[in-house]
């Protein structure tokens, strides 16, 4: 009886033999009838099947419902046959088969007679069609009530059905025996039956449908569907593996292994049945094994590590037909997943100049694959970790870290690894360094050209700018410490001044986006960058850079210092601006007046080096209006100062004279030097003296030197290389007089 319920509650828990047999392809069937619209016309339907082996065919049929088997095993059921030569004649007859009498069980009596007392399944049967009812032996118990008790026997009489059908689908003499089959040999081959079977019940009591088929002529051949698919396996843990294959007409399978090329032995006794998943199964076996289920056949199995296992699995359809074994390929053998039992770190101890670090640890199990240690480093608990020892041995219980001074405060893990790879590892325990080793210092601070204003290169050489929006970008190489928290950018305004946080606080970045002051006086703004570890202990500064910044703040005015004047000439001096980047001054000219001024020189500010003043010389021709005279100061941005330092002035013009002269120029190339000569006639009542003019390349005359009476030559030793050179000599006569000028000369 023990084995009995083993295998009854092995069928309850796997599923329903006959929803397996409904499923099944049969050759040419047809099924009649049709389903109820309510409950108020229900019909019980029995469901068959048929297979014709050639020389017979077999019939299976099932009732769905567990009061219609019940039934159909006290009254039986009558099978009626029309076919062969005859099937679609009108005067064919129909051919009641088994002697026209009811095919039902056979009795206890007889399944005792016919069966082995050791025959488990006889006796399964014979317990599931004519043993007490296990509801009634509880009646005297129960404390449902009559309801639960109706209910009680309801839900065992359809365990008892189910138990049946998967019987039957076992064994074809246990389908007979039980009232489920039927072989009609008396037929001819090649030709078709139709088969119907009507159970014998008062339909009065009960409304069943019998069902109707048409068995095609040709005999049945053994398909893929009807064998074993290719048979998979997996590792779902450390001890356990799930073999499974896919879904197809077999209903029933049984599996075979062998370990280590040794015999095959069976794995189960009670037929495996594919399983349909559902949320209870989803909660115990997981989502993967769940999704595995639909649309495979599943059997987890235990195994052990160190052995080759092959798996061979056969099954059986509706009739009872077996296939033959399928065996898996290749072999299959366990991984260990299991990692060794975790060590435990009993202190860490610094030396005393915080150079070292000593560990200490206990592992309660040595695994016979225990494959040793590895001791660990990171600077937060959290990881990562970087190895600092390599393999320690097994036995092994302490380490020192030499290098745990240089590394600073941080954490220990220690690992733990068996020879199939598998790893444990300790709980991260501080090493108490005192940190007090500074990060190195960052490099390469240079400023890229994503925002720029202007590109100027710096009194450092370099190439960098500034946007006109104040935006400054700068960026840096990373430095490669390991407690790296992050850098700090500073800046100032003169290189000698205090520095001032841009940053605010440590970041992570290797760039740095500052936004600075634009309306400023001074030419460059000052940047370096620090590096700060995880103790904020400090790097040096970086190299420190110039940044150009924009100039938007115009030069300083030139202010009138004095002014005076001569018949012919203008003397006029102003302050030079005080600004420092000040390239070139414009001195400009108009008669009173008009709106029009007119360039009249330019003075670079090269030429004013070391000076405070401007003095600049003039001379306008004779007019009766006075002139007007205004300065300008230009940086190297172009921004001017406005046009300032306005004089008034008279020209009345030299009194002149008719006076012949010839100048002459010519260049000496040994000295670079220009000798001039002249010749003139004049005699007069008061001494008189001469004045050299010279112009540069086309710029303005101006009094290179002055010569006395009986003077008729000069060497220009001040020419420059490279430039045209224009020349003429006026004679100062006295009183106010003044000769024409002399020709004009040339000489490069």
């Amino acid at each position: 009886m023990k084995h009995i319920f083993r295998i009854f509650s092995m069928v309850v828990c796997l599923g329903s033999s006959l929803a397996a047999m409904a499923q099944t392809p049969v050759v040419d069937t047809t099924s009649y009838g049709r389903r109820p619209d309510s409950l108020s016309d229900q019909i019980f339907y029995v469901q068959m099947v048929a297979r014709n082996y050639g020389d017979s065919i077999v019939l299976r049929w099932a009732p769905e419902d567990a009061g219609v088997w019940r039934l159909g095993t006290y009254e039986g059921y009558i099978i009626e046959r029309l076919g062969g030569t005859k099937l679609y004649e009108d005067n064919a007859a129909i051919l009641t088969l088994n002697g026209g009498k009811p095919i039902k069980p056979l009795t206890l009596e007889q399944i005792q007679v016919r069966y082995s007392s050791d025959d488990l399944h006889a006796g399964a049967l014979a317990q599931m069609l004519y043993g007490p009812s296990m509801v009634d032996t509880m009646g005297s118990t129960t404390t449902e009530g009559f309801l639960g008790n109706i209910f009680h026997q309801y839900q065992e009489q359809g365990q008892r059905q189910l138990m049946v059908y998967i019987l039957s689908d076992m064994r074809a003499d246990l389908a007979q025996a039980g009232g489920l089959r039927f072989v009609d040999r008396d037929i001819e081959r090649g030709q078709r039956y139709e088969y119907s079977i009507h159970p014998i019940v008062d339909t009065s009591f009960i409304n069943v449908a019998g069902s109707s088929l048409l068995v095609s002529g040709k005999a049945f051949k053994r398909t893929a569907d009807f064998e074993v698919p290719t048979i998979n396996i997996e590792q779902i843990d450390a001890s356990r593996a799930v073999l499974y294959w896919g879904r197809n007409s077999l209903t029933g399978y049984f599996i075979e292994c062998s370990i280590d090329g040794g015999a095959w032995t069976k794995v189960n006794e009670t037929p495996i049945f594919a399983t349909n998943p559902d949320e209870e199964t989803r909660q115990v076996y997981g989502e993967e094994l769940s999704k595995l289920m639909k649309d495979n056949v599943v059997y987890i199995d235990s195994l052990k590590l160190g052995h080759t296992y092959r798996f061979r699995v056969k099954g059986y359809d509706a009739f009872a037909d077996y296939s033959d074994f399928n065996t898996m390929e290749h072999a299959f053998k366990m991984i260990d997943i299991v990692p060794p039992s975790s060590p435990i770190i009993l202190a860490t101890t610094p030396s005393a100049d915080n150079s070292t670090c000593t560990l200490q640890w206990v592992k309660d199990t040595l695994e016979g694959d225990f494959r040793g240690y590895v001791v660990t480093f990171s600077f937060s608990s959290q990881g990562p970790w970087h190895n600092v020892s390599n393999l320690l041995d097994p036995k092994t219980t302490s380490y020192t870290d030499y290098n745990a001074g240089e590394r600073g405060p941080g954490y220990y893990r220690i690992f733990a690894s068996d020879t199939a790879g598998n790893a444990s590892f300790s709980l991260a325990a501080g090493n108490n360094i005192a940190d007090l080793v500074a990060p190195h210092a960052p490099t390469n601070l240079r400023g890229q050209s994503d925002f720029i204003f202007d590109t100027i290169p710096t009194p450092a050489g370099d190439s960098l700018a500034i946007s006109t929006n104040g935006q400054i970008y700068l960026e840096w190489d990373p430095v490669n410490d390991f407690d790296l928290l992050g850098y700090r950018v500073f800046y100032a305004n003169q290189r000698d001044h205090d520095y001032i946080e841009a940053s605010h606080k440590p970041t992570t970045n290797l760039f740095f986006f500052d936004t600075v002051n634009i309306k400023t006086i001074t030419p460059y703004i000052y940047y370096y960058v620090i590096a700060v570890d995880q103790r904020y202990n400090y790097s040096i500064p970086s190299d420190t850079i110039a940044i150009r910044t924009p100039d938007i703040v115009p030069p300083g005015v030139c202010v009138l210092l004095d002014m005076h004047q001569t018949d012919d000439s203008v003397y006029i001096t102003w302050t030079k601006s005080t600004s420092e980047d000040v390239q070139q001054y414009i001195v400009y000219r108009r008669q009173k007046g008009s709106n029009r001024w007119v360039h009249n020189k330019t003075i670079p500010a090269a030429q004013l080096e070391g000076k405070t003043e401007i003095n600049f010389v003039d001379c306008p021709p004779a007019n009766n209006r006075a002139y007007q005279y205004c300065i300008e100061a230009l940086d190297s941005a172009m921004l001017s100062s406005g046009r300032f330092g306005y004089v008034n002035v008279y020209s009345k013009g030299p009194r002149t004279a008719e006076v012949k002269m010839n100048l002459n120029a010519k260049r000496d190339k040994k000295t670079n030097r220009v000798n001039l000569n002249w010749k003139y006639n004049y005699r007069g009542e008061l001494a008189h003296y001469g004045v050299i003019y010279r112009a540069i390349d086309g710029g303005a005359y101006t009094a290179i030197a002055s010569f006395n009476e009986g003077t008729f030559e000069y060497v220009d030793t001040q020419a420059p290389a490279g430039s045209t050179l224009k020349y003429y000599i006026v004679l100062k006569l006295g009183n106010g007089c003044t000769s024409n000028p002399s020709n004009t000369v040339s000489v490069k």
